[in-house]
């Protein structure tokens, strides 16, 4: 007999952390487990993980085929970071390959052959779908029954592996989704001719699962990778940790009273589309450069080439022409180029946060306007909104640089930001322009910064980062 349920909580692991965290409370010695969803959804990917991860943890896999075959599965996994054959070499992990005109009967016969020379403690049928294709209903009765009861006789977890047809309106034929201790539904919808992946929890005994519906990538070299939104009802606070605003002019207007920012905020940095001043980089740089900060800085308009020189001319704006300029720049800013036409909203958030795990404590996201212009609002403002609480919640400083072509994104923007500095265009008496900067911070006033403001506040930067820079 197993032993009871909640014996091992905590034991075993989905191989996905966030999977861990949403529905970990599921998944206990005697559970079964379906994945299901289309061809080429990520079934195979999801199960070959759990196998992985739970070996390493010194839990053996016994993983069973039909279709699969062994060389490629391994490959597959080398490709995602997983070395199933060191774990082969341990006794960690079996690949198990029967012919699809096996019987029921005969496969089942040939898993108790195995189970009862090794202690095996997760079991992976790939695809169930295969072995009860054909079978009569008495056969698949006896099947679904025998998987259900092997989980509680190796004290551990079984994955059923099942193909959704396209047209579907239950998961599979025979109850299989009712036996199931979780179900997660894997599929993709095709936009602009992409793939965007979601995962789908179906069913999970046990835990209270609030999010139904999860975005997944699958990254070359670690796997899949989900990225849920925030739980229902959740609110980040910003971390007690401040940066300072090295220019008393600015300071008053972002951080009244103390002269420094909170690490975690965001600050929307606009400008007109036909009057970009590099005095909009030079703000987040002196910030940046000032509290020696390690910043991603990811352009949605240009090459990192270019976006490198315009930072490079932004440093130089506040520092002069000193021979550290390039060097600071290295040490300080990761310039990557991204083109959000060339992927799916939900690849490009992926992409963002995964180079934000890199251990940056600041962030510059250049031409958003872009990527706001390439999905619908209704898709991109949620989307938006969980990035915001993502980086929030790891204590990163967010700017995002905007060229006003539309003034609702750029209201959408300003409702996200903690503190908005807005470039704009003024025209004198005499007919001549200049610049002046609009200022607001959430609670307070906003504020007006003339062009003569932006200048010496430049200035004031530039002594603090010079003498921290030669310390």
């Amino acid at each position: 007999m197993g032993s009871p349920r909640s014996h091992c909580y905590g034991e075993f692991t989905f191989g996905v952390k966030a999977l861990d965290s949403l529905i970990g409370f599921s998944l206990m010695p005697g559970s079964t487990i379906l994945l299901t969803g289309h061809p080429g959804s990520g079934k195979t990917i999801l199960a070959l993980s759990m196998c992985y991860a739970n070996a390493l943890r010194g839990h053996p896999c016994l993983y069973i085929g039909f279709y699969e075959d062994k060389a490629k599965l391994y490959t597959l996994a080398s490709r995602l970071g997983m070395d199933i054959g060191d774990l082969e070499s341990k006794g960690l992990l079996l690949f198990v390959k029967f012919p699809v005109t096996m019987s029921v009967g005969d496969v089942l016969d040939n898993i108790n052959s195995i189970i009862k020379e090794r202690n095996f403690k997760v079991v992976v049928v790939d695809s169930v779908t295969v072995l009860l294709e054909g079978a009569r209903e008495r056969e698949r009765a006896y099947a679904l029954n025998y998987f259900y009861n092997l989980s509680n006789i190796i004290e551990g977890f079984i994955i059923l592996v099942a193909e959704t047809p396209y047209d579907y309106k239950i998961l599979m034929p025979g109850g299989l989704e009712f036996v199931a201790d979780i179900v997660l539904m894997l599929k993709y919808r095709v936009e602009r001719g992409l793939i965007d992946r979601f995962l789908e929890i179906r069913k999970a005994r046990g835990s209270p699962v609030s999010i139904v519906e999860i975005p997944f990538t699958i990254v070359e070299g670690a796997g899949l990778r989900l990225w849920p939104p925030p739980l229902l009802g959740e609110v980040v606070e910003d971390p007690e940790e401040t940066i300072v605003v090295p220019c008393s002019r600015l300071a008053k207007v972002l951080s009244p009273g103390t002269g420094k920012l909170r690490r975690s905020e965001t600050i929307l940095i606009a400008y007109p589309p036909d009057a970009r001043h590099i005095y909009v980089a030079a703000i987040p740089a002196m910030i940046i450069l000032a509290n020696r900060m390690k910043a991603l800085a990811v352009s949605y308009k240009y090459s990192e080439g270019v976006a490198r020189a315009l930072l490079s001319e932004s440093v130089k704006l506040i520092l002069g022409e000193d021979p550290n300029v390039e060097a600071l720049v290295d040490r300080h800013f990761t310039i990557r180029s991204v083109n959000p036409f060339g992927m799916s909203l939900n690849q490009l958030s992926a992409l963002e946060l995964k180079m934000l795990e890199e251990g940056f404590n600041a962030n510059i996201f250049h031409g958003v306007d872009v990527p706001m212009l390439s999905f619908a609002l209704r898709d991109y403002v949620p989307t938006l909104y969980n990035q915001r609480t993502y980086i929030k919640g790891r204590g990163i400083l967010n700017f995002r640089m905007f060229s006003v072509v539309d003034e609702r994104l750029y209201r959408v923007n300003s409702t996200l930001s903690d503190a908005v500095l807005r470039l704009r265009l003024k025209e004198g008496n005499g007919g001549e322009l200049s610049y002046e900067l609009y200022a607001w911070r959430r609670g307070f006033k906003p504020q007006i910064l003339s062009e003569e403001d932006l200048i010496a506040c430049i200035k004031e930067a530039s002594a603090l980062i010079k003498a921290r820079v030669k310390t």
